[in-house]
Formats: structure tokens, sequence, C-alpha cells
């Protein structure tokens, strides 16, 4: 009997965690996971490294150069998680936390000098600089008629929003949010591929919004959790925010490559580009290139293949929504010091801008691009030797991904920088304190 061969081009998370349920659903067929790069992983990268505090001594301080962390809401990877047994490297942030709730906007003609929380109660709300803004078109789009055209089965996230709620909402808070969780351009995201609910509550709502989200949604079929073999990790993570792992996100990638090496019917490829894919009679055939042996290459056949974007390498018309993917350049820029910042104690902020001569630049930290976003994290590590700050700016620019991908980093000495990925910050020195002053 011919032994199945099952092909699995790419190995980041979705590849390995794919070979990973292939491995145990077919204990017979022959897996080949090839990935052009040197190491698996994909976009998850951890990193420690050492350094050395001005009273002496030596620490370590974790770094991603990827995502930084995972919200406990798909099943499945909480069943992943069980699996592999990674329940006691897990480190999670309660939704209590400040740093799951503090959410913050930069909006100058409201704080011109800084930013601006976001509410996240009704009390908040009332005494926020934000009231006029949020309250005014929340209640306005509750007493809205519906107003979508007729035919219309998808439009633009912006298009959405400011058809319900109006263009100014539009760009102040739904290009932020659009920013700050896919940091893309609103005015191109889908919003039935986005933010499905809100599509849904619009119809639930009888054309408004607000009136869907308060009338429960009983459509939606509710997957069964006895379907997920997530033992005890899904109480675990009923009061939590956000997790990650003690030795970073590729605590998951490196169990997994682990986890694979031990299996007889997998093999792991590293340095192997794919080509071409054909479809032949009975199969796929693979056309495979050494990227380290660019004259060396070969040919595969395979039962079945397993990949994220078939167009890329098939001879075959793909299908029309597949062609011209639209994508956002993120650069990651982290900072370490071992003296205290001149930044206000803050958790996590969410500064956005958007592009056009209608939207305002950020200038709480002056960038190459004015169209660009920022995403901050603030970390304090204690230790025996004192207080360790830690300081990762998230950059995209989605109107010029360009200028930010093709900068480098702008630094002074004493400031070490993650050199993952290059991004241009612009700082200026406070001559007072002597340290970087960002603004």
């Amino acid at each position: 009997m011919h032994r199945p061969s099952i092909a699995v081009l790419g190995g980041g998370l979705t590849g390995l965690s794919s070979a990973f349920y292939l491995s145990r659903r077919y204990p017979e067929a022959l897996i080949t996971v090839y990935e052009k790069s040197p190491r698996f992983g994909g976009w998850v990268h951890s990193e420690r490294i050492d350094v050395t505090p001005p009273d002496g001594g030596s620490a370590q301080v974790l770094l991603e150069s990827g995502p930084r962390t995972l919200r406990p809401n798909a099943k499945a990877v909480l069943e992943l998680i069980n699996l592999l047994g990674l329940k006691e490297s897990l480190v999670t942030t309660p939704k209590t936390s400040p740093a799951a709730k503090n959410r913050f906007l930069q909006l100058p003609e409201v704080q011109p000098h800084g930013i601006v929380s976001l509410p996240t109660s009704i009390p908040a709300l009332l005494s926020s600089p934000l009231r006029d803004h949020l309250l005014w078109n929340v209640l306005r789009e509750s007493l809205k008629c519906g107003n979508r055209p007729s035919g219309v089965n998808d439009e633009s996230f912006d298009e959405f929003i400011g058809r319900r709620f109006g263009g100014s909402f539009a760009r102040k808070f739904g290009s932020a949010l659009v920013h700050g969780i896919y940091a893309a351009d609103s005015r191109k995201l889908s919003v039935r591929a986005a933010f499905p609910s809100l599509w849904e509550a619009e119809e639930r709502g009888w054309g408004s919004v607000i009136r869907g989200l308060l009338v429960p949604n009983t459509q939606r079929s509710r997957p069964i959790d006895d379907d997920y073999e997530a033992g005890d990790i899904t109480k675990l993570m009923e009061s939590v925010s956000v997790f990650s792992f003690k030795d970073g996100m590729s605590t998951i990638t490196d169990t997994l490559v682990e986890y694979l090496k031990q299996r007889q019917h997998v093999r792991l490829l590293p340095n192997t580009g794919v080509e071409t894919l054909a479809v032949l009679d009975g199969g796929i055939q693979v056309s495979l290139t050494n990227v380290l042996h660019e004259a060396s290459s070969s040919s595969t056949d395979q039962n079945y293949g397993r990949q994220r974007r078939p167009s890329k390498f098939c001879g075959v018309n793909p299908s029309p929504s597949r062609v011209g993917f639209h994508c956002t350049t993120c650069r990651i820029v982290t900072l370490l010091n071992c003296q205290p910042l001149l930044i206000g104690s803050c958790h996590k902020y969410y500064l956005s801008t958007g592009s056009g001569p209608t939207t305002n630049s950020s200038t709480w930290f002056r960038l190459s691009d004015s169209s660009s976003f920022l995403r901050l994290f603030r970390t304090e590590l204690r230790n025996p030797w004192g207080c360790i700050r830690l300081l990762c700016s998230i950059l995209s620019g989605h109107a010029r991904a360009s200028s930010i991908a093709n900068h480098e980093i702008n630094r002074d000495d004493g400031w070490p920088v993650s050199y993952h990925t290059a991004a241009y910050v612009a700082r200026q020195r406070n001559e007072a304190s002597g340290y970087p002053s960002w603004i």
C-alpha cells in the first residue's frame, strides 16, 4: 500500500501547529515541513540578552521581535498549550491589571500637551475629556435610522463607522482601533472580515449598531468546550487578559519543533525553499531549492499540501479574493536602561494617526513618517541589582511602509537596542538630566 505523503509549506506557528495535528491524526503518513529560513518559528522569536546594571552584577532581559502575547479567546490555542504540557510555563496578566485596562489616545484638540485615557466605565466616561466625543456619537447612533445602502454586502471599517457614527468619529476612534489591533488602514480593511460582530449587530438592531449590541445574539452557535482537550487551562484563563511564557513566545514554537523531531514520520527541512507546486494526477509535485545552495534543486511528489497562500506557487488560476493581498510593514525597537526614564508611569499606549490632510500627526514620538502609528509598552523588571526599564515600540506606517522599513535606528550611547528589525526613531536629549527625553 502506498504511504501517503503530506507537505507543510512554512515552519512558522501555523505550519508547525498544522504538522503537530497532522502527525496525531495521520500517524501512517510521511509529513514534511519545508522552511526557507535557517530557523523554525516564523515571526515568533524570543531572545535573552545579558545586561549590566550601573552598580555591577549581571542580569538577563527577555526580548520579543515578534508577537509578545496571546489572548485566551481561541480554544484551539488553549488545547495546544495543554497537549504540549506548557501550563507551568505560562505567565498571565489578569483582566484587573492596569496593563489590561489602560488605553490611551492622543487627540491634540482635546489634550494639546498629552494623551487621553480611554474610559472603561460609565463614571469614567462622564468625567472624561472624551465624554462629548464619545457619548454624543453613541447616543445619536442609537437613534439613527438604518442607512445601509441596498445591495451592499461589505464595506471598509472606515465607511461602516463613518456611516453609523460620523466621519469625525471614524477618523479619531475607528482609525486608532484598527491601528492598535491590525496596524492597518481602516479605509482598506473589510468590516465583515475584521469585525463581523459589528456588522451582525447592525442587522439585529434594525439598522443600529448600539441597539444590536443590546440585543442578545441567539443565532450564533457556541462551540462545545468538550470538543477541545484543554484540560484545566480553560478555567485558568477565565480571569486572564493576555498571556505569554516564562521563556517568551518562542516557547510554543520551540516545543512544537522538539515534539515533531521525535516523530519518526515527520521531517523538518530548514533552509529549503519551495519554488513551484504542480498539480498532478493523484497528488502535488513540489519543486524545492536549498537556499544555501541555490544551484541545487529537486522535486518531490506529495499526496497532500498544506500552505497559506497557494496562488503564489501554483500554476492555476487563483480565486479573485486571494489576489492582491495588502500588507503593512511593522518594525519593533526595544530599548533598555537601568536608570529612570522620563516617561510617566504607564502600562500600554495606543497612539495613532491616520493619513491625509484631515488627520493630525502624532507628536508624542516624532517619526520619520507622520502617518505612522505607535504602540508603546513599558515594563519594569525587578532583580537583585535594581530596576531595569524595558521600552518597546511597535511602529507601522500603512501609508508609506517603505519609509519605516528602510530607515535605520538612531541611537545614543548607553542604550542597547534590539536590532531584530530596523526602524527610525527621532529623540531629543534632555540636557538637564542627561537622559533621553521622548517627544
